[in-house]
């Protein structure tokens, strides 16, 4: 930011985030075949269109990013789960928004004067989660693939969306750009993609949402946390504790809804593991930041779905290359929900009292 930013007294999260946006845009060039897609997705998807009135040619701005839409619904939605007395004070101290650039995060910002949150999650992260997932989805049901802008005039097969799928990744690393063939699934996996995508979104922004509650954004934070002897340094602590408070108010939301029985576990479960397999191939292993993926993956099921649980998905996420699916047979889940929610909750107080 620049030195008049940092000084700034700022009168809205989303007057700050709206600063960070614009100094962080980087121009991401339209696949060569926009307009053919457009037609694939009018053709196949006009009604709905209509029906929201969304616009295929409306045009961004390094403010008015994409996916916007999305990060508000997010918002709401873990608004309306806290108390009455917080939903004011999250709505106005607290804004989401992504950026359009290159890079591959989520992050959260606070403010120079420390009034405000500003939760951002790149553009780019979301499309190739989207892209990704839903070419994995399409090799796992390639006769589920209703159209596919690479082979518009055939039905694809297997070994050609795995085919697509190595292409988006290495042109991804390559890149930065989540470009890749476009493809229609069927109702119901259409479906069972855009749940598992807004799983991870909503994973995306609660492990953000984590931070702040576990203090990590406090000025003193270096000098106040206690490193744990089960971790190499204060990072990787406070990775793993935000995975799992970040776990516990998605966990926590979907209850608030009154959706989190076994299937629904089962579900985010699968998102979950996707989410950390994406991770795993486009940013490697550990780093002396972050932990290694996997070991995240494997706290986090250990935690919520039991340590045996753990044992057997660690297995096959390590010699599977696209995602299995459906998951394999689990034991009864051995979780620690009651006592995560019981924290969540507890840091939801003591954030707010002070907020």
């Amino acid at each position: 930011m620049t030195p008049e930013s940092e000084n700034k007294m700022y009168s809205s999260a989303r007057e700050y985030a709206e600063i960070i946006k614009a100094e962080d845009f980087e121009y991401a060039a339209e696949p060569d075949d926009l307009e053919y897609r457009k037609v694939m997705l009018r053709d196949h998807y006009g009604s709905q269109f209509k029906s929201m009135k969304y616009d295929l040619n409306l045009e961004f701005t390094p403010t008015r990013t994409k996916y916007q839409h999305i990060l508000d619904i997010l918002h709401f939605f873990f608004c309306n789960t806290l108390p009455k007395e917080y939903q004011e004070r999250f709505a106005e101290r607290f804004y989401y928004t992504t950026v359009d650039n290159r890079r591959m995060y989520a992050q959260i910002k606070r403010s120079p004067d420390k009034r405000f949150y500003a939760l951002f999650i790149s553009s780019s992260l979301i499309t190739i989660l989207h892209k990704l997932g839903k070419l994995m989805l399409a090799a796992c049901f390639p006769n589920r693939v209703v159209s596919c802008s690479r082979y518009p005039d055939e039905k694809v097969n297997r070994k050609q969306i795995v085919g697509m799928l190595a292409e988006t990744y290495g042109y991804f690393k390559e890149t930065k750009l989540p470009l890749g063939p476009m493809i229609i699934l069927e109702g119901s996996v259409e479906l069972e993609h855009r749940k598992t995508l807004a799983i991870q979104e909503k994973l995306l922004a609660y492990h953000e949402i984590a931070h702040v509650l576990n203090g990590d954004m406090e000025a003193d934070a270096d000098e106040n946390q206690i490193l744990s002897s089960d971790y190499p340094n204060l990072s990787y602590q406070r990775e793993y504790y935000a995975d799992r408070i970040g776990f516990g108010l998605l966990f926590r939301e979907e209850r608030h809804y009154g959706s989190l029985d076994e299937k629904s576990k089962i579900s985010i479960l699968s998102a979950l593991i996707t989410l950390f397999h994406i991770q795993y191939d486009l940013q490697g292993a550990e780093t002396t930041l972050y932990p290694h993926p996997h070991d995240r993956l494997f706290a986090i099921i250990k935690c919520y779905y039991g340590e045996a649980s753990a044992d057997i998905i660690l297995k096959e996420v390590k010699r599977n290359v696209v995602p299995f699916m459906p998951l394999p047979e689990l034991p009864k889940f051995e979780s620690k929900e009651i006592e995560m929610v019981a924290q969540v909750e507890q840091r939801l107080s003591a954030f707010f009292f002070k907020l």
